[in-house]
C-alpha cells in the first residue's frame, strides 16, 4: 500500500513540475488549433452548399453554445439526406 501511495505521489509530482512550453511550442500549438478551425469552417460551408447539415459528434462535458465548432477530440461529419 505504501508502494502504490509512493508510486502516485511520484507521477502527480512528475506531471506538475513539466517544463513549460517555449515560445516556438507556444505558436506550433496555436498554429494547429487555428488551422483546425479553418478546415472544420471549409468543411461545414461545403456541407452546406452541398445541402446538407454538419453534424458534431460531442466527447466528454457538451458546450452549451449552439453553434460552437467541435474541439480537438470531437468528430465531425456531414448529413446530406439521411447519409452521414
Amino acid at each position: 500500500m505504501k508502494l502504490l501511495s509512493l508510486l502516485l505521489c511520484t507521477i502527480l509530482i512528475g506531471g506538475c513540475v513539466s517544463a513549460p512550453l517555449t515560445e516556438e511550442e507556444h505558436y506550433d500549438r496555436d498554429d494547429r488549433e487555428i488551422l483546425r478551425l479553418e478546415r472544420f469552417y471549409r468543411d461545414e460551408k461545403a456541407c452546406k452548399d452541398a445541402g446538407g447539415v454538419m453534424v458534431i459528434k460531442r466527447w466528454g462535458p457538451t458546450i452549451r453554445r449552439k453553434q460552437a465548432p467541435p474541439r480537438r477530440w470531437d468528430d465531425y461529419g456531414c448529413l446530406r439526406g439521411g447519409l452521414f
